[in-house]
């Protein structure tokens, strides 16, 4: 009998937590608001949030594989420095951004090879993309 009770001992536990979840979500919803609105919602951002990692890799390799076939790379100094035109031209008479977690890689220690221009002669030259 003491499997018995540690599963009901878990199974309290577990509807208690959502019913504790549940309240938490209840105690957030917006005037006019279902519960099953505001899940649908929660839904769709975590999909979209789980997506960004995958379609950032896809991205990066599809550069990779254009600057394998152009030999063609960017100065990383040099990205970055056009970067930070463009946010202080797109600041120019506005308030600064709010603050939220740590910069938008924006900073002065990328110095990634992946972003050099640089024409190789040969793909046994001293630098090569990792596959």
């Amino acid at each position: 009998m003491p499997e018995v009770r540690a599963h009901e001992t878990r199974l309290n536990a577990l509807t208690a937590g959502r019913s504790l979840l549940r309240q938490a979500a209840e105690d957030v919803l917006r005037d006019a608001e279902s519960l099953s609105s505001f899940m649908e919602e929660s839904l769709r951002d975590l999909v979209a949030r789980r997506r960004l990692p995958r379609e950032f890799v896809v991205r990066g390799l599809v550069s990779r594989d254009e600057g394998r076939r152009t030999r063609e790379y960017f100065e990383a100094a040099s990205v970055l420095a056009k970067l930070r035109g463009m946010l202080t031209r797109s600041l120019d008479g506005k308030a600064a951004p709010a603050k939220r977690g740590r910069p938008a890689m924006i900073c002065s220690d990328l110095t990634s090879p992946v972003l050099h221009r640089r024409r190789w002669s040969s793909p046994s030259s001293s630098w090569r993309h990792s596959a």
